[in-house]
C-alpha cells in the first residue's frame, strides 16, 4: 500500500504499473487491485485518467497475442485452421 502512495504520481498509468508488477515481478493481479484500493480508497490524489483506470484493475489482465500464440505466431495459418 505504501508502495503505491510513494510511486504513483500524476503521470503514472495504473494499468502499465500493474502490467509490470504482474508480468515482470510475478505479483497476483487481485492483490495489486486490493492494494491500490487501500492506498487510494476515495480516488483522492489520482487524476481523472487514473480514476478511470481503477475499474480496469478489477478485471484480470488481458493476455498478449504472443502469450496466446507463442513468440512467433503464425496467425494466418491459425486462422486458416492450420496448427
Amino acid at each position: 500500500m505504501d508502495f503505491f502512495r510513494k510511486n504513483v504520481g500524476n503521470n503514472t498509468s495504473l494499468s502499465v504499473l500493474r502490467h509490470y508488477l504482474v508480468e515482470d515481478q510475478k505479483y497476483d493481479w487481485q492483490e495489486i487491485q486490493k492494494a491500490v484500493q487501500q492506498a487510494f480508497p476515495n480516488g483522492d490524489n489520482l487524476t481523472k485518467y487514473q480514476q478511470a483506470e481503477m475499474a480496469n484493475l478489477a478485471q484480470p489482465p488481458i493476455q498478449s497475442l504472443s502469450q496466446i500464440f507463442g513468440p512467433t505466431p503464425n496467425l494466418r495459418g491459425f486462422l486458416r485452421g492450420q496448427r
